[in-house]
């Protein structure tokens, strides 16, 4: 009973064995039909690939593309291609052997303003490349350029041998605009003032010249360029300084003030305060009415601009309809007009046309932004205003103006 028992067993391992044989010489011979096919595949030897590039990035530019790439570490790239949407080689760079943790640079010159998609591969001395990277790109140019806008002027003044431009709001994608003048010792100065900030000034200009400007884009943040819009061409205008005015009168001239506690005074006038009420005086006599002032400097004036009381009493009650403007040179002057001499006359002027009391929101801007009047041509000199109020808005013969400015050329400081 024994020997039958070890003669089942070895039986039961000889089948095993045989088994085992069988598999294995299966699988060596599946392993050499494998093996086979790869070797036909790759026909010569196995593919190498090298480390692609990391962390690509493409910045805009002027017809070109600045593609940088992080060069890791593997010291066998020594070469980067970088491929169009159609396949085509669009450049071909070397990248130091053995240099490894670098950011490199491909510059993509002769790119036509557009948009692109571009695969990158990386490359070895045995020719060994990595799979291709593919990322966007794209290239401002002439098109763009057209779309430009250049900044807009609020203002550009001349006051005590400096120059001062006021601007309107910054125009999108710009940076920068840039000013070139000519100063007092014939220097050509260029001035950048960035697009957030509204004024410039121009230290030193040298009088009764122009200056020129520009405005800087740039399309992206990222841009390796920057874009210019055309020069405009800018002939100043010479303003007064209100810091000269002062209080005079003749005996022929009293001031009758409307004080409540010197509040409304004549200096008002020019204290730079453009809401509510300036200078007013009282009703003491029928229209037409005189008062007068100096402006503390001898000059030609060429234009005025008056500024009324919008914020309650808009295009109504004393703000000023009508008025003269007369100077003299000197504070010899009489009562009539044979001693001043005239210079021009103001008549107010309201938008909508609506009858009194009656306003609209373009009557009200045109009322804050003041009224300009240009003067006669070729006047002379002159220093010392008479300003005759003809009428007023509602008829009252009291009267209010906010603010006076006045432009020129300064003859005598």
């Amino acid at each position: 009973m024994k020997n039958k028992k070890i003669t089942g067993i070895l039986t039961g391992t000889k089948r095993g064995l045989a088994m085992l044989v069988i598999v294995t010489v299966y699988g060596l011979s599946s392993c050499k039909k494998m093996d086979a096919t790869y070797r036909d595949y790759v026909k010569g030897g196995e593919i190498v690939y090298v480390s692609k590039a990391d962390s690509v990035k493409i910045y805009p530019g002027n017809n070109r593309m600045l593609l940088t790439w992080w060069k890791g570490t593997d010291p066998k790239v020594s070469l980067a291609r970088v491929f169009g949407e159609d396949g085509q080689l669009l450049k071909e760079q070397q990248v130091g052997k053995g240099v490894i943790g670098q950011w490199q640079e491909v510059l993509l010159e002769d790119m036509p303003e557009g948009t692109y998609s571009l695969d990158v591969v990386t490359v070895d001395d045995n020719g060994n490349t990595s799979i291709k990277v593919t990322v966007p790109g794209i290239s401002y140019g002439p098109r763009y350029e057209a779309s430009l806008q250049t900044r807009r002027l609020e203002q550009a003044v001349y006051l005590n041998g400096n120059a001062y431009v006021n601007w309107r709001g910054p125009t999108p994608d710009a940076i920068a605009t840039e000013i070139v003048y000519e100063d007092i010792d014939g220097r050509e100065i260029t001035v950048r003032t960035p697009a957030g900030e509204n004024q410039t000034a121009l230290e030193k200009f040298k009088s009764r010249t122009r200056f020129k400007y520009r405005t800087l884009f740039k399309p992206a943040s990222t841009s390796i360029d920057t874009f210019y819009s055309e020069y405009v061409d800018v002939e100043l205008e010479y303003l007064l300084d209100k810091a000269k005015f002062k209080r005079w009168n003749t005996a022929d001239f009293p001031y009758t003030e409307y004080e409540m506690g010197s509040i409304y005074n004549i200096e008002r006038l020019w204290d730079e305060v453009y809401t509510e009420y300036g200078y007013i005086y009282l009703e003491t006599e029928p229209l037409p009415r005189s008062f007068t002032f100096d402006l503390g400097q001898l000059a030609r004036i060429e234009r005025i601009r008056l500024s009324p009381n919008w914020s309650s009493q808009l295009y109504k009650n004393g703000n000023i309809k009508k008025a003269e403007i007369w100077g003299s040179a000197t504070p010899d002057v009489s009562a009539d007009f044979s001693t001043w001499t005239y210079l021009g006359t103001l008549e107010s002027f309201k938008p909508s046309g609506l009858p009194l009391g009656e306003s609209t929101p373009a009557d009200l801007a045109y009322a804050q932004a003041g009224e300009n009047f240009q003067l006669v041509d070729d006047a002379p000199p002159i220093r010392y205003i008479r300003f005759v109020v003809q009428e007023t808005w509602s008829g009252s013969i009291s009267m209010h103006i906010t603010e006076l400015t006045f432009w020129g050329d300064v003859i005598e400081p």
